[in-house]
């Protein structure tokens, strides 16, 4: 196993799509490549055959960990209050993601993709943890629905669901990337059909 692992600087979907934007080279494409999908899976397949520790022995985890839940605890608190005390709850969702959060490639995927800041997501995550598959397939396929449920308009914002989402089905017409089939797939759980 590997001693005093880190994650080290995390990289952010916009930011990498502006390298992008901005770059005259192919170079930036890869490193978009390997930070949302190469990278987690990486890490996520290294802590199940225990190369990796879990993302809390990190050297950085703990703060990592720390910053993404104090987001999503805000979140629940001043936007889903009337759901605050079931995330709370002993097993409830927080606690449901501190237990999925301990796979360092699953911390990556979370931390890259802002999702303790995108609603979207965390409705998906909600809806996936409760079991609601339909409504989470629904979803990937682009009907939008709030956390009671309820279908709802799209955001006309792009947020990094949105993003996600584009990478999603682009994999499912293409296969372009062995990565991005195993993290749907293997690290974030969601069905490729």
């Amino acid at each position: 196993m590997v001693e005093n692992a880190r994650f080290g600087k995390i990289g952010n979907w916009w930011t990498s799509l502006e390298k992008i934007r901005t770059s005259p080279t192919t170079g930036a494409e890869s490193l978009y490549v390997y930070e949302w999908a190469e990278r987690p899976v990486i890490l996520s397949e290294g802590f199940y055959s225990d190369q990796y520790p879990e993302s809390s022995k990190f050297t950085d985890g703990p703060t990592i960990i720390h910053n993404l839940l104090c987001g999503l605890d805000s979140m629940f608190l001043h936007e889903f209050t009337n759901l605050n005390r079931e995330y709370l709850s002993e097993n409830g969702f927080r606690a449901h993601l501190i237990d999925r959060l301990k796979d360092p490639g699953l911390l990556h995927h979370f931390v890259f993709w802002d999702f303790n800041k995108d609603r979207t997501a965390v409705t998906f995550e909600w809806h996936h943890y409760h079991g609601e598959s339909k409504i989470c397939l629904e979803m990937l396929h682009g009907q939008n629905y709030d956390i009671y449920g309820r279908p709802c308009l799209a955001n006309a914002i792009r947020l990094p669901w949105n993003h996600l989402q584009d990478l999603y089905h682009d994999e499912l017409k293409c296969h372009r990337s062995a990565y991005a089939q195993k993290l749907f797939n293997e690290v974030i759980g969601w069905p490729l059909s």
